[in-house]
């Protein structure tokens, strides 16, 4: 309720990346926010748990994420190590 309340979008945005952070967090996950690495421009979180590997994207926007967003992420992944996998995770779906 505290993210909705809030009026610059930006903001609200980056606590949401926080927020879902924290969860991996709590989940024993060593998370990296905007890692930047082997030309993973604009990715919002890495997730690692022994093998496991996540490549997360997270929007809070007025509208449903797209198949272009889709394609985004998934021409990301194809830059990573074919371990790693991607997820999603966005407020309206």
């Amino acid at each position: 309720m505290r993210l909705k309340a809030l009026d610059d979008h930006l903001a609200r945005g980056h606590q949401f990346e926080g927020f879902i952070g924290q969860l991996f967090g709590r989940s024993h996950f060593e998370v990296t926010r905007n890692p930047g690495t082997g030309g993973m421009h604009q990715v919002d979180l890495l997730a690692t748990m022994s093998d496991e590997t996540y490549l997360v994207e997270i929007k809070w926007w007025a509208r449903r994420v797209g198949l272009r967003e889709m394609e985004d992420l998934e021409s990301r992944l194809k830059k990573a190590s074919p371990k790693v996998i991607g997820l999603f995770i966005s407020y309206l779906g």
